[in-house]
């Protein structure tokens, strides 16, 4: 059954007065039916949309080749301390290349 017969079928069940009270009553008897039908299952709100359903051109080489990038970052930022603000220019070098051929795919 869907909203619009739902609706239907109890509204023509019921008899609403002409007032406040009765102006509530269809509200919220409204409401009850939005939530019946038009519920929403909380826990797909928060579920990231960056995956193959969303994003079918994102390939298991492209995940990859993230992972990869993410990797040399932090290598890169472990070699950062006080003495060495910019860190290990040779890790760095890595990154950046790396980061900018990903930048093409």
């Amino acid at each position: 059954e869907n909203f619009v017969e739902s609706l239907g079928s109890s509204l023509s069940s019921r008899r609403l007065e002409i007032s406040e009270e009765g102006f509530c009553e269809f509200v919220s008897l409204i409401h009850d039916k939005i939530d019946e039908n038009f519920r929403v299952d909380q826990s797909t709100l928060t579920v990231s949309k960056r995956n193959k359903l969303f994003n079918p051109w994102i390939t298991n080489g492209i995940i990859n080749s993230v992972h990869k990038k993410i990797y040399y970052y932090e290598q890169w930022k472990r070699s950062c301390c006080k003495e060495n603000k910019f860190g290990d220019s040779d890790l760095y070098q890595i990154y950046s290349s790396f980061r900018y051929e990903l930048r093409k795919i």
